[in-house]
């Protein structure tokens, strides 16, 4: 047999061995990644499986590529980021070293024709074929599967692939595709890991979750106030003049977003709308009170071993780097303004250790492989729950010396923010019931309290 099912994680430690008996490694599968690889086999060799970040979704997949190339077929791996494509293919050249292994990205034109394993990237996916030959076996393979749903990358999912096998932290989106989409090309989803069952099976590492409360000054308060008056009215104008439904929210959306590109009277008055929510939106990524929260959080930054800190702009992303570095610890920002050979000398570095904090707007958020970390601090905050898993994936790897995650979402008091008024209310739900513990710290908290909770261990 080619995979063994770990019975403890000593076996984990060598993925390689046994390599004089089989032409390929053996691969060693924790025992969910079996149950869901046997789930999977049983629904027909399609489905999605669902599985936290870091549980070993990657691993899973490359179990499944390998049954199919045992059989005679070819597999494409289908990935939203060329960062994610170098990742597959590092993979593929360990496990697959005896096989044609080729990559589908911007400036090359490999396909299944060529090779016997082909990792595509999503851009390049949409525009050409992946090249099975007609009445070819082979399995699709779909990254980050809840990305094809959108128009721009379903069309690469290719009819001709006999067997599909969607991965992803959770597959809804909020346009409903999972349903209208991904459901009809990959089947149901067969096999499910949660927090709970990916902790009790000594997969991810046990963890803490902090919510921080900064408060509003006088004048964003007052703005904030303005705003949401003025959303207000313009919600009800939308509604009542123009006909559009008021919930459910996402659907209110998508007619408001609809409204933008119509006539000239529709646009005006769904730009009003967007105009409130983006200024609001604004006066609470950018409140004041979160400069001060980075202070409050320098002692657990320096218990960590390495910190991320998701922003909302590249602007305080540079801002928060230029803070935590003044307090004499290495940080650096990571944004799409940098160039692919700048991003890969930062996660280096971070990898390395040389720098302490990574500090990014929404590029962490999935796409990229992201080095270990124990301590992730959110200073602005998702509204979807699916980037807020991944955030919180981020640090969920077990720790070799046993600390803890610690996951810390900063939020500003009486507004979109504020669990207790019910933001991120359904991620929330999920995570509170699996941490070990969780506190909240309201504006005006002992800092030591803070530092003391955040212990890593």
């Amino acid at each position: 047999m080619w995979f063994i099912v770990a019975e403890d994680d000593d076996e984990l430690e060598d993925d390689a061995f046994e390599e004089e008996l089989v032409e390929r490694p053996s691969l060693v599968l924790r025992e969910w990644q079996a149950e869901a690889l046997a789930a999977w086999n049983k629904n027909g060799r399609m489905g999605i499986v669902e599985a936290v970040t870091g549980a070993g979704k990657t691993r899973l997949a490359i179990a499944a590529i390998a049954e199919e190339l045992d059989a005679g077929g070819k597999a494409a791996v289908i990935v939203p980021t060329i960062e994610l494509c170098n990742q597959w293919v590092r993979e593929m050249k360990i496990w697959f070293s005896g096989h044609a292994i080729g990559q589908m990205r911007s400036g090359t034109s490999v396909t299944l024709s060529d090779v016997e394993v082909l990792v595509a990237v999503a851009n390049s996916a949409s525009r050409y074929q992946l090249g099975l030959d007609d009445g070819r076996r082979g399995l699709l393979v779909a990254d980050e599967c809840h990305r094809y749903g959108s128009e721009k990358f379903r069309n690469a999912l290719e009819e001709d692939f006999s067997s599909r096998l969607g991965i992803s932290a959770t597959r809804e989106r909020s346009d409903g595709a999972e349903t209208t989409v991904l459901q009809p090309y990959f089947g149901d989803v067969v096999y499910t890991i949660g927090y709970r069952e990916a902790i009790e099976a000594g997969v991810i590492a046990d963890f803490k979750v902090a919510t921080v409360g900064v408060p509003l000054t006088d004048w964003e308060r007052d703005e904030y106030g303005r705003l949401t008056e003025e959303m207000g009215r313009a919600r009800m104008n939308l509604i009542n003049r123009f006909g559009i439904p008021g919930e459910p929210y996402e659907v209110f959306m998508k007619a408001v977003a609809q409204m933008m590109e119509g006539g000239l009277r529709e646009g005006v008055a769904a730009g009003k709308y967007m105009k409130a929510v983006s200024g609001r939106r604004s006066i609470v990524e950018n409140a004041s009170g979160k400069s001060t929260a980075i202070k409050l959080l320098f002692d657990a930054i320096e218990d960590a071993n390495r910190t991320l800190v998701f922003t909302s702009t590249i602007e305080s992303a540079e801002a928060t780097v230029a803070q935590i570095a003044g307090a004499g610890i290495t940080a650096e920002a990571l944004h799409s303004g940098l160039s692919r050979v700048e991003r890969a000398d930062i996660f280096s570095r971070f990898d390395s250790g040389r720098t302490r904090v990574l500090v990014a707007p929404r590029v962490l958020d999935e796409g990229v492989d992201v080095p270990e970390a124990d301590l992730a601090v959110i200073l602005s905050a998702s509204r979807k729950r699916r980037q807020m898993i991944q955030r919180m994936g981020r640090v969920l790897r077990l720790k070799a010396d046993g600390r803890l995650a610690r996951f810390v979402l900063v939020y500003v008091e009486g507004t979109l923010e504020d669990p207790a008024q019910g933001a991120h209310e359904v991620f929330f739900d999920e995570v509170l019931e699996n941490a070990t513990e969780h506190r909240d710290f309201p504006s005006g908290h002992e800092v030591d309290d803070l530092a003391s909770f955040l212990s890593p261990f």
